[in-house]
Formats: structure tokens, C-alpha cells, sequence
């Protein structure tokens, strides 16, 4: 029996896991987009798929600026809302790796409960 072509085109496609995180690089010039250290967390950004942006420190517009001490500096934002922020001094890559485990456990967590309910209920 043939299939109608179109049918492929409505098939269900396995959702990716995307990690909650998000990146915001504050920066006050130019120069600091050549940095290393942004392009290092960038590039570790992109291949585990967070979101990335850069954007020009803007006290006026950005409230989260307000702790913004050195640039550039990257605010950690989790499932859309200010985590916290992170400059140079601090060694940011490792607070966002810190922060993607958190995620982790909370969803290892998660599935293990949802394992014991499912236990609980089949009793």
C-alpha cells in the first residue's frame, strides 16, 4: 500500500532537550567582543545548545545592569527570568556550568519521582 508523501511532512519529530539557560553578554565597547573569553563561552554555548546573546550595556534600559561591575559580564538567565550575574573576576564559564548541573539534577530528580508515582500507581 502506498503512503500519501505529504503524511512525512505531519510525522511527529522528537523534541531536542534544550537547557532553560540562556546567556546575556553585557559589553561596554567593541573590543570586548574580541575577547577570548567570550568567544570561549560562546562557542561552549552554541555546542550544548543555550542561548547566546551580546548586547551593549544600557543601564537606563536593563535592570539587571545594576550589577553589572566590569565588562564584559554575563547575566544568567533561567527559563526566562535574571539568575545572576557573573564578570571576568569570577570565572564565568564555570558559574554556567555550575548552573546547567543544577538543571540536570532537578531533572534527574524529577524523572525519578515521576518513576515512583508510575510504580505507586501500577500497584
Amino acid at each position: 500500500m502506498l503512503q500519501n508523501p505529504l503524511f512525512k511532512f505531519f510525522e511527529k519529530k522528537e523534541k531536542k532537550k534544550v537547557a532553560p539557560i540562556a546567556i546575556l553578554c553585557t559589553i561596554n565597547d567593541d573590543r570586548h567582543l574580541e575577547n577570548k573569553q567570550v568567544e570561549r563561552i560562546r562557542a561552549y554555548c552554541v555546542n550544548n545548545e543555550i542561548g547566546f546573546r551580546i548586547r551593549e550595556y544600557d543601564i537606563d534600559r536593563y535592570q539587571e545592569d545594576i550589577f553589572v561591575k566590569r565588562s564584559p559580564t554575563f547575566h544568567i538567565y533561567y527559563k526566562g527570568t535574571y539568575s545572576e550575574s557573573v564578570d571576568m573576576t569570577e570565572e564565568p564559564l564555570f558559574k554556567i556550568k555550575e548552573r546547567i548541573a543544577e538543571w540536570k539534577q532537578g531533572q534527574l530528580a524529577k524523572a525519578r519521582r515521576k518513576a515512583e508515582w508510575e510504580a505507586k500507581a501500577d500497584i
